[in-house]
């Protein structure tokens, strides 16, 4: 199901994620760095970026292999730390824009970019190895969370 559809049938939400997320591509990984109108003050510039390091050696030490499944990828912040470990990764997220993002970020990686509502997206094929996905839980609207887990 194409992005256009999923925004025409969607009303729990998610649609709007969908969408914010779409319209904010272009200045996601400013807001992310915490640049120009996105910067912080210096306390917590410094958490923020302390809680990011945090997670991304939580990454490095889990360090998936084999097929690993990442939900939400957005633009390939977490994406290229995944590539360091994996044989492939399938990189999903509903915004075409953002896995834009993703493939400038990592043009040559063994990654296969997805488009796709992660909540309806079945896997093409069979089960992966890992399924990775950062800053997204709280992303799932409390009627989807069961099914969530249940799919992960």
């Amino acid at each position: 199901m194409g992005t256009a559809s999923l925004l025409a049938v969607r009303d729990d939400g998610v649609a709007e994620q969908v969408e914010y997320y779409r319209r904010r591509a272009p200045v996601y990984d400013q807001w992310w760095a915490r640049r120009g109108s996105y910067a912080l003050p210096p306390q917590l510039h410094r958490q923020w970026f302390e809680d990011v390091a945090e997670i991304e050696q939580v990454v490095h030490d889990f360090a998936p292999t084999g097929d690993v499944l990442e939900l939400a990828c957005g633009t390939g912040l977490f994406t290229r730390l995944l590539v360091e470990h994996a044989d492939r990764v399938t990189a999903v997220d509903a915004s075409p824009e953002v896995l834009e993002l993703n493939r400038q970020r990592l043009p040559d990686a063994a990654v296969e970019r997805v488009v796709a509502d992660v909540f309806a997206w079945e896997p093409p094929r069979g089960a992966f190895d890992s399924v990775v996905f950062t800053y997204w839980l709280s992303h799932v609207p409390d009627d989807h969370l069961a099914a969530f887990w249940a799919s992960v």
